[in-house]
């Protein structure tokens, strides 16, 4: 078939066919009903100014701030460590409490280990009986 003969047998838009019905498609679902703009020729909503009193640059502007303050304020390293060493020192605990908690820690994990003995050397009965045999 030649380009020409194919393109005779192709429809043309807005030209009435043998059967009297255009060939322009529509949809078959399609209607003008849901065209109502309901009254409205102008759009209603008003959206308010944007500015730098917008929510998000105010709270921009105030974390920028405080980051701005604490980096100002903020101690020192030599603070720091002073702190740091006062910190250790009241955290740390004499020789004699740290022996008390061992010998205390030592204590039980001896009790524990004579208790696991006892269970550990328990053995089953050679023959097993039943209760009420039947």
């Amino acid at each position: 078939m030649s380009l020409r003969a194919f393109s005779r047998a192709l429809p043309r838009a807005g030209v009435a066919s043998t059967s009297g019905r255009c060939l322009i498609q529509t949809r078959l679902a399609s209607s003008d009903s849901h065209h109502d703009h309901h009254d409205s020729h102008a759009e209603q909503e008003v959206y308010p100014t944007e500015g730098f009193s917008f929510a998000f640059w105010r709270r921009t502007i105030v974390i920028v701030g405080a980051a701005a303050a604490f980096y100002q304020f903020a101690p020192s390293s030599e603070s720091t460590a002073e702190k740091v060493n006062a910190l250790t020192e009241a955290l740390t605990l004499s020789p004699e409490r740290t022996k008390k908690i061992s010998d205390q820690h030592l204590l039980l994990a001896k009790q524990q280990a004579d208790s696991r003995i006892l269970t550990d050397g328990a053995t089953m009965p050679v023959m097993r009986r039943l209760r009420n045999p039947g």
